[in-house]
């Protein structure tokens, strides 16, 4: 029989957590008191938070997908809002993720992306 998995601890507490909607995870934040948390969502969560006001993120870590597709779901363009955000340099992405991060366009598998950072101004 194989062992469960276990989740990735610190002090006995899970580095990850889940919530139920967005202003539980919002309160888990202020009351945890968490350095750097991460929106992992689809694009009604992402745009959910972009859009708020103010905006309820400081950055976008954001693979930009070059090569069309045919699709229904997109993320609301932020990255036209020049008053609210700017576009970091590779160096400043790089810097901020801690380790080097593939700059230019990139091609796998006929898809065509490259990665960016927004910083929220």
């Amino acid at each position: 029989m194989s062992e469960k998995p276990k989740l990735i601890t610190r002090h006995d507490e899970p580095l990850t957590s889940s919530h139920s909607s967005l202003d539980d995870a919002l309160a888990a934040l202020e009351r945890d008191k968490v350095h750097r948390a991460f929106l992992i969502g689809g694009a009604q969560l992402y745009n959910l938070a972009l859009q708020a006001s103010p905006p309820l993120v400081d950055r976008v870590l954001l693979t930009r997908v070059t090569t069309d597709f045919e699709c229904d779901t997109f993320l609301h363009d932020f990255s036209t809002q020049t008053d609210l955000w700017r576009l970091a340099s590779h160096e400043e992405l790089s810097e901020w993720v801690g380790w080097p991060v593939a700059q230019g366009d990139i091609e796998e598998k006929g898809v065509r992306y490259r990665y960016e950072m927004w910083v929220r101004r």
